[in-house]
């Protein structure tokens, strides 16, 4: 594996000691979009469109309407995108003039080319060095909407075929720019990529009618439309010299460093981080969505690194629903916020921020997010808390009553235990619905309380 930066044979020696096994929780393998395409599986004969994985659920609609609500789909991504021209038009004229001209020069001399890497549609823009500098991602190819072209496409756009309930499709660009623009303003820009909206063209961008061919595809253009080769998109600057969390922490351990040890990562920048993912609430904070980075040496002459949170489509939910934040389990979580961290939450102006989710057509996020900054500030506020356990209280929003349930007077270990209970029961427990499920939840903490 090549060297995450140049100090690579000396970075690791401080940790000398053997590996311990099993440092941390296991991650869920559920989570669809950190698993890689198994695009090489042939799809089903009938799947003429390789839907794939969603072709089950498409199959009643085959004989009557699913032509049509392809066609329809296919609209609603055209007016879409549409509406976005203009805005991206002034964009390149305003703030984000150098990124956009920084693009602009890269690509073209560069050359685009897909990525197995994710769920959903990702291409790397390479510049004439064939050096990665950009990372495009089409909206509607994300998991779950029309073009995804890794076995995971489908012609539902409601609220009953979401990759994650409180999240609607569609709108990965929108989240991405939102969630890039709210932590410029919250002043931690630099633990997530500066993310940008462009409409662009590729001929290697997929479109489910790539499968066809002669007179089916042009029987299908025209009950569906045909494909439109500008796409709106979100671009952000490639990570260079970086790992994602998990390969890093691979290497951390077999160099010797141990579960009762922090990780070697910049307190400041996973202060940081940490506020991202509470103020955004984001569903997909595992270990592969965290690019670490080789940052400094300490006074020990130790590794220090930085770490950034990439992949934020899954964020700024109608409700605080599902918050996962792979970060508050280390040991790093178990210290008190740093008084840097504490200035930031008491600066947080909610009316900026609402005004970001606005612009970027996310009303429907914004009160979740003011209920998630009340708590915050509430919590950061209290004498002794620690990292894990303003992490611990976010993940009883999820609940009924969860802002109550979150601010409730329940010790440390009442909450580490009530979690176990509720949030994280044993896979192998008997489960009544979820909705079910999470009233009872509630009414017992709630009897605890």
């Amino acid at each position: 594996m090549r060297p995450i930066d140049p100090l690579h044979a000396f970075v690791f020696r401080p940790f000398a000691l053997p590996f311990s096994q099993k440092p941390f929780p296991v991650e869920e393998t559920t989570n669809s979009d950190s698993l890689m395409d198994t695009s090489e599986e042939p799809p089903e004969a009938e799947d003429v469109l390789h839907f794939g994985r969603e072709w089950p659920k498409i199959l009643p609609h085959l004989e009557k309407d699913l032509n049509a609500m392809i066609a329809q789909q296919r609209a609603t991504i055209e007016v879409q995108k549409e509406r976005w021209r203009p805005v991206i038009k002034q964009e390149k004229l305003g703030q984000a003039k150098s990124f956009y001209d920084e693009f602009e020069r890269v690509l073209a001399t560069g050359t685009i080319l897909p990525s197995k890497l994710g769920g959903g549609g990702v291409y790397i823009l390479y510049n004439a060095l064939d050096e990665p500098s950009f990372i495009i991602k089409p909206n509607d190819e994300a998991i779950l909407c029309l073009n995804n072209p890794k076995h995971r496409g489908s012609p539902f756009n409601d609220t009953s075929h979401r990759l994650r309930d409180q999240i609607p499709l569609y709108k990965t660009c929108e989240t991405e720019v939102s969630v890039s623009a709210l932590s410029r303003e919250v002043g931690i820009g630099h633990c997530t990529p500066d993310v940008r909206m462009m409409i662009l063209s590729s001929p290697l961008f997929y479109d489910l009618s790539s499968h066809l061919q002669g007179k089916e595809k042009e029987l299908f253009n025209a009950q569906c439309g045909k494909p439109n080769g500008e796409k709106l998109c979100s671009v952000q600057r490639f990570i260079p010299d970086s790992l994602d969390l998990q390969q890093a922490m691979h290497e951390w351990f077999e160099a010797g460093l141990e579960e009762h040890f922090p990780l070697p990562i910049d307190q400041e920048e996973f202060e940081d981080v940490l506020l991202l993912l509470w103020l955004t609430y984001d569903a997909d904070g595992h270990s592969s969505n965290f690019r670490v980075f080789f940052k400094r040496l300490d006074e020990q002459h130790k590794a220090v690194y930085g770490i950034i949170k990439i992949d934020n489509g899954l964020s700024l939910p109608e409700e605080n629903r599902y918050l996962l934040n792979y970060l508050g389990y280390f040991q790093n979580a178990k210290l008190t916020p740093s008084k840097q961290l504490l200035e930031k939450i008491s600066s947080i102006d909610e009316q900026v921020l609402d005004a970001i989710l606005e612009q970027n057509h996310l009303s429907y996020a914004r009160t979740a997010l003011k209920d998630r900054i009340d708590v915050l500030k509430i919590l950061s506020q209290r004498s002794s808390i620690t990292l894990e356990e303003i992490n611990h209280r976010f993940e009883f929003l999820s609940l009924p009553d969860g802002k109550n349930l979150a601010l409730s007077p329940l010790s440390p270990q009442e909450i580490t235990d009530s979690l176990q209970e509720t949030i994280h029961p044993a896979s192998t427990t008997k489960r009544k619905s979820s909705k079910e499920r999470a009233q009872a939840q509630a009414h017992q903490l709630l009897i605890k309380v």
